[in-house]
């Protein structure tokens, strides 16, 4: 018990400060005769030096430990504990001075002042020495990583010196650079700033430049793209700073340096929605999502746990995925008054008893195959789920007097190619029919572009084909997609379904369309790998009912403005007649539920949508028909 009582107060850490504390005095203490003889205070030093020597190292004791001057760590010394150092001997020195005045023998001004000032030289000269030799100790005999700092500001300073004196780790800072050109020339801690203008090749080639750090915390899209394809054509890998919010949470570390993740790479800023109709639509009522665990439905549902609903219903026929989202609601963003669903949209009965038993107030209808390969193969399961299971949820929330009713859709309906985009299309009819005969529910359609990240789509495919050594499959050179975050797709079908009253499609303004080889080669080289050589790409073709370009808009549709700039209502010029298209897929029903072949369920679904023309060599024989 005794040893270990010992070995508490006298570990490393307690003989390392006693060192500081020891040397701090010795130090001071061979400061005075120098300080006398500066001065040329013999008389004094004959007199009362052993005396005036004692009383020193009494008070500088009493302010060393007050202000705790021994507490540091030589690799992280800071200005503060220089600082803290000046006043601990300020305090002592003017004390010695006041006490020699008034009760003991008067001091000069000019020796106390001498004394306090080789005293400082002498403390703060040696654990800059420490500090130094510390640092270097760490990095040994390695070559340190050059870096290329993005931002000449507080946060690129304090990166810089948070890199550099890593244990373990080896960087050296060898430039900046900075949007202001004011800057420009300048030095930071003798590292020069560049302007972003300026050839950025020729710099990182000069500078023999390794890595790029981003050091700005808020930069947008644009001007963080534009540096990061600097980086990419430069060759060199580029990471960012943590957020702020990690920074106040704890000291930044280099082992939060982050990724740059390619969807931060949009070419366009993030559309923030904040309309007030937003919260009055959602909160304190009782919502109804249908493919809770699926990408979309996922952050639908945390984005509505924050509108504080009276209760959230997450509806999902995937057992684990549905249970893993519904302890995310409820410890993540600390919602109580969430209650998992597990069920089928294509069973009516069991639709129809969920809306008579928790009588669902608003519905967000995310669920839905939306895989084309895997549909062109299914034609039958795409009809099930995408338009019958439309069918029984919006008529569940027509019969059960639901306030809004909001389908999520997607490009692909838009002149369609493949029997998903078909599909989805047919279910965009069926809520506008509904809407067109009458009823109390609200009914509002939203189509967007790709979503980044989502499961299944192409971002995390070729993350894991990077992952695994490649190689990276494109389907053609030339196809392009539009893009949006997860983020930004919840906000636009919370935006409709506040504003959506008449089965309105709204449409998002996508951005510019992305090329998907450029994406693929983008995501190799943020990787830090080459295209090609470390890298390869195949291209595979298109597949069975995939365009080259996905269009946003029917060309008999026009389209009207709303609140927002950058969202709009696609409009149809006519309407289906609701007893006519309830038989119509009556016939759909039996085709997919009977064993029906897929040709003939093909052919009938372009009956409801005309425009539908399949790019599958499968169904040719359909389309060669339909156009003689």
């Amino acid at each position: 018990m005794v040893i270990r009582k010992l070995h508490q107060y006298f570990n490393r850490a307690t003989l390392n400060k006693l060192l500081i504390f020891t040397t701090d005095l010795l130090l001071g203490a061979g400061a005075l005769p120098i300080a006398l003889m500066l001065t040329q205070s013999y008389d004094l030093e004959k007199t009362i030096l052993p005396q005036l020597l004692a009383i020193s190292i009494l008070l500088r004791i009493s302010a060393f430990f007050g202000l705790k001057t021994y507490t540091f760590l030589l690799r992280f010394i800071h200005l503060r504990d220089l600082l803290r150092l000046a006043i601990a001997l300020a305090f002592a020195d003017a004390s010695l001075l006041l006490l020699s005045w008034f009760l003991w023998y008067p001091l000069r001004v000019a020796f106390v002042l001498a004394y306090f000032i080789l005293s400082l030289t002498t403390l703060a000269g040696y654990r800059l020495v420490l500090h130094y030799l510390a640092t270097e100790n760490d990095k040994g005999e390695k070559n340190p990583i050059r870096l290329l700092i993005f931002g000449a500001g507080a946060a690129g300073l304090i990166t810089k010196h948070v890199l550099e004196q890593a244990p373990g780790l080896s960087y050296k800072v060898v430039a900046f650079f900075d949007d202001d050109p004011k800057k420009s020339g300048k030095t930071i801690e003798g590292v020069r700033i560049f302007h972003v203008a300026e050839h950025f090749k020729d710099i990182v080639r000069k500078n023999k430049v390794q890595k790029a750090v981003i050091a700005i915390h808020h930069l947008s899209p644009q001007r963080r793209q534009t540096f990061v394809d600097w980086c990419i054509e430069a060759g060199i890998p580029v990471v960012k700073v943590p957020s702020l919010k990690k920074w106040y949470e704890g000291s930044f570390d280099p082992m939060q340096l982050e990724n740059i993740h390619i969807e931060e790479l949009l070419e366009r800023e993030p559309i923030s929605m904040e309309s007030p109709h937003v919260r009055a639509t959602f909160s304190g009522r009782t919502i109804l999502v249908t493919g809770a665990a699926g990408s979309i439905g996922r952050e639908l549902c945390r984005q509505l746990a924050r509108l504080q609903p009276r209760q959230l219903l997450l509806l999902d026929k995937a057992e684990s995925p549905l249970h893993e989202l519904h302890l995310a609601i409820e410890e993540e963003e600390g919602f109580p008054h969430a209650f998992p669903i597990l069920a089928d949209i294509t069973d009516q009965k069991r639709i129809k008893h969920i809306f008579s038993t928790y009588r669902p107030e608003v519905i967000l209808h995310a669920a839905a195959y939306k895989h084309v390969p895997m549909l062109e193969n299914h034609p039958a399961e795409a009809i099930k789920v995408n338009v019958l299971g439309t069918q029984y949820v919006a008529d569940a929330a027509v019969e059960y007097q639901a306030e809004k009713f909001i389908l999520v859709s997607t490009d692909k309906a838009v002149n369609p190619t493949n029997v998903m985009g078909a599909s989805k299309r047919i279910a965009e009819l069926y809520i506008q029919a509904l809407h067109a005969q009458g009823s109390s529910t609200a009914f509002a359609i939203t189509r967007f572009g790709n979503v980044l990240g989502s499961d299944g789509s192409v971002v995390p495919r070729f993350k894991k084909q990077i992952q695994a050594g490649g190689p990276v499959t494109v389907t053609s050179p030339d196809v392009v997609r539009y893009f949006m975050t997860i983020h930004e797709a919840a906000q636009l079908i919370l935006e409709a379904g506040a504003i959506g009253k008449h089965a309105e499609i709204f449409l998002f303004d996508m951005g510019k369309p992305v090329r998907i080889l450029d994406l693929a080669r983008k995501m190799i080289l943020l990787a830090g790998l080459q295209p090609e050589k470390d890298i390869s790409i195949v291209f595979t073709g298109l597949r069975p009912g995939e365009k080259l370009v996905e269009e946003l808009l029917l060309q008999k549709e026009n389209t009207l403005p709303t609140y927002h700039e950058k969202i709009r209502i696609a409009k149809n010029v006519s309407w289906i007649n609701m007893p006519e298209l309830r038989g119509m897929l009556e016939i759909l029903r039996h085709l997919a539920t009977s064993g029906g072949e897929s040709i003939e369920i093909v052919r009938f679904m372009t009956q409801l949508v005309p425009e539908f023309c399949s790019t599958n060599p499968k169904f040719a024989a359909v389309f060669s028909q339909k156009f003689l």
